[in-house]
């Protein structure tokens, strides 16, 4: 889905803390997210502009700006800072 920060719109996706969900954002968002290999369960973590990693939560959005860069959010965050868009999705880009 496509959502609109005031006013600047971004593409995202909620990971739901599945390898499914986990393989369509990688689709989507390409090698700035990376799994993180654990036996038990998925996870993910998103390679910001500096290099470094940060963990993803089942439920936490990965955002794209509108400089390229990636951002992982908590729902409440993400819920409080924007607002879905009217445009059609994109290819991929889903709740």
């Amino acid at each position: 889905m496509r959502f609109r920060r005031k006013p600047v719109e971004v593409d995202a996706m909620q990971w739901d803390g599945t390898h499914a969900s986990a393989r369509a954002i990688r689709e989507a968002f390409g090698n700035d997210v990376k799994p993180v290999p654990f036996k038990t369960h998925c996870a993910l973590a998103c390679v910001t502009s500096n290099g470094s990693f940060i963990p993803m939560e089942p439920g936490d959005w990965i955002v794209r700006e509108g400089n390229g860069s990636l951002i992982p959010m908590d729902a409440k965050a993400f819920a409080d800072a924007y607002e879905q868009a009217e445009a059609a999705p994109a290819q991929g880009m889903a709740a």
